[in-house]
């Protein structure tokens, strides 16, 4: 018995891609044969999902696509230093069950007018019913083939059934015999897949294709690692309220790691010191570096027109491509900013600075009853504040249709991942709203096309106001 991996995803994957494994086993051509994938949460006893996947049809493999299972323990963070719901680390054990024969070779031979059988040591008892399969399909003894029952065992490795010896035609014909219930033999976890990790990012069907994780996993020297998130390395800029809640794959490095923000007015860093495979960073107003090079909080303010940042260590040497951000300062004629959650799990944002719509629409439903009025004097008379036409639900709905002020082409290409994100919210004052966006299409503009670009979107927010009826 053995089993060999043939694929499987990397350690660190896209928990919305296909996570598929798969395996092969000497014993898949094995009656009633299926491999067993058993997922836990990493290094417990914890188990979150087990299949038993039959072989594929073409070349016997098992094969198994986790994807919508480990989904379902992946969500979102927002200003957190460790970003535990973005990420989750489970062991993947591949184990396998076939119906567990015993196979003969021998002569088959005659005890007191019944079929004797020689073979592998079995477990059979008196009374056991049992099923023989010949390996000519009972060709040549039709009557040896099926359903029997075990009338006396001579030892560990010969047993006699209630075949009649009369029906055997020839003796030489090899079998195999089970148990007539096909029972199985399981064995679980012949192959472990430990300290595996899936986060709550998707990349294209294109981008798929080429998806490493050394990309992602800061862990040597290089100014050519990403942060987990799509987010422009130039041309995307933030006006002075928004936030950036950016997630770092620093792999469990807590030693002499920073994250350095640099300002027109100052220069912050954030140490590293999560000793899990993520960490979460804000930049923007609201973060709250823990060493302050130069300048003051908040890292940025009306002075501010450029934010940039990178990994590196402390003799600064980079462990991460340079991100530049552009503080927009223009006057804001409204001070709405979508939040979202974009294709690799972090939480970025776009301001909408220019006119802004708020419309409602209102649902109501509403039964005709009968007006009892009252007697006075004899006469039948009603006061004029009693309900006929009655309302007994009111729901209310608002929409906010909201414009951005001109953009480049990167945050163009950028504004996609707001308009498709399944978490969106809307910051009113200092309040983080949950709504959604209800555009069902766009236009990706290019700079050779359009010179300015601008975009408009609508969003609801996704809980309705209560009536008092």
């Amino acid at each position: 018995m053995a089993m060999t991996k043939i694929a499987e995803v990397y350690d660190f994957a896209p928990a919305y891609n296909p996570l598929m494994f798969i395996y092969n086993s000497t014993n898949k051509n094995k009656l009633g044969f299926k491999y067993i994938f058993q997922v836990y949460a990493s290094g417990t006893a914890t188990k979150i999902g087990e299949y038993k996947v039959l072989p594929r049809f073409s070349d016997g493999y098992g094969q198994i696509d986790l994807s919508k299972l480990l989904q379902s323990q992946v969500t979102f963070n927002i200003n957190v230093t460790n970003p535990s719901d973005c990420y989750y680390n489970y062991d993947v054990k591949i184990g396998e069950e076939y119906i567990q024969g015993v196979a003969y070779s021998s002569s088959l031979t005659n005890n007191a007018g019944f079929v004797k059988i020689t073979s592998a040591t079995h477990t059979f008892v008196v009374g056991d019913q049992v099923s023989i399969k010949q390996a000519d399909d009972g060709l040549a003894n039709p009557l040896i083939e099926g359903l029997f029952v075990v009338k006396s065992v001579q030892s560990s490795t010969q047993f006699t059934i209630s075949a009649l010896w009369s029906n055997v035609n020839n003796a030489t014909i090899d079998g195999n015999v089970y148990f007539a219930d096909n029972r199985k033999t399981q064995t679980l976890a012949i192959i472990t897949e430990s300290d595996k990790y899936v986060f709550n990012g998707v990349r294209s069907w294109v981008d798929y294709t080429t998806y490493n994780e050394n990309q992602y996993l800061i862990d040597t020297f290089s100014n050519t690692k990403l942060f987990v998130t799509d987010l422009p390395t130039t041309g995307f800029s933030i006006t002075p309220t928004q936030n950036l809640w950016l997630n770092v794959a620093n792999n469990f490095e807590t030693s002499d790691l920073y994250c350095v923000i640099y300002t027109n007015t100052g220069q912050f860093r954030y140490s590293i010191t999560n000793a899990n495979i993520m960490t979460q960073v804000c930049i923007g107003v609201d973060g709250n570096p823990d060493i302050i090079d130069a300048g003051a909080l908040p890292m940025v303010d009306e002075n501010t027109t450029s934010i940039s940042f990178q990994l590196v260590n402390d003799g600064f040497d980079e462990f991460s491509q340079y991100y530049n951000i552009d503080i927009d300062q223009r006057c804001r004629i409204n001070e709405y900013d979508v939040y979202f959650m974009d294709r690799m799990g972090s939480i970025a944002s776009f301001g909408f600075s220019l006119k802004s719509y708020e419309n409602g629409t209102i649902a109501r439903q509403t039964y005709n009853k009968v007006n009892e009025g009252f007697v006075s004097s004899q006469m039948w008379n009603y006061a004029t504040t009693e309900f006929g036409q009655t309302a007994y639900s009111i729901q209310l709905d608002k929409t906010f249709e909201l414009n951005t002020d001109w953009m480049s082409e990167e945050s163009n290409v950028y504004f996609e991942q707001l308009l498709t994100s399944p978490l969106t919210f809307v910051k009113f004052g200092d309040e983080y709203i949950s709504c959604q966006v209800t555009d069902s299409s766009f236009e990706v503009n290019r700079r050779r096309n359009k010179n300015l670009i601008r975009k408009t979107i609508t969003i609801k927010l996704a809980n309705q106001n209560t009536i008092n009826v």
